[in-house]
């Protein structure tokens, strides 16, 4: 009878991944945005207790940060219709022509990571792309 209680802990120890239901498209788009600025192997974005999204940091095994996703909350405030022109980091919105929304949407979420950074340091969307 105890195995009963230890399998969603034995589960959840393998590392099972969590799939998420989004309220709407925006909040999928936030989250997928939220991911992608995500730089750290160690943090993963997760729906915390009151439903918002929240970075939880984990060293060896056990859970050492969590705070809300300011990434995500900064886009889910912006108004409906900027979803699809603005990329929101933890410093500001980066607004895309749809020249390079539309690169933007073919990059992998690895080198969305990358065009971040690269962004934040000054760059443009399109000189990372022409660095490859």
């Amino acid at each position: 009878m105890r195995w009963v209680f230890l399998l969603p802990l034995v589960l959840l120890a393998c590392g099972e991944e969590e799939t998420f239901t989004f309220a709407s498209e925006k909040e999928r788009q936030c989250f997928l945005q939220a991911e992608a600025a995500i730089t750290s192997p160690d943090t993963r974005l997760e729906r915390g207790r009151g439903g918002a999204f929240v970075e939880v940091t984990s060293i060896n095994g056990f859970v050492r940060d969590v705070d809300v996703s300011e990434t995500f909350r900064n886009c889910m405030a912006i108004p409906d219709g900027g979803i699809s022109t603005a990329v929101v980091t933890e410093t500001a919105p980066v607004t895309f022509t749809p020249e390079e929304r539309s690169i933007w949407n073919g990059l992998s979420d690895a080198e969305k990571r990358s065009a971040l950074i690269f962004i934040q340091q000054g760059g443009t969307l399109l000189d990372f792309v022409g660095q490859g």
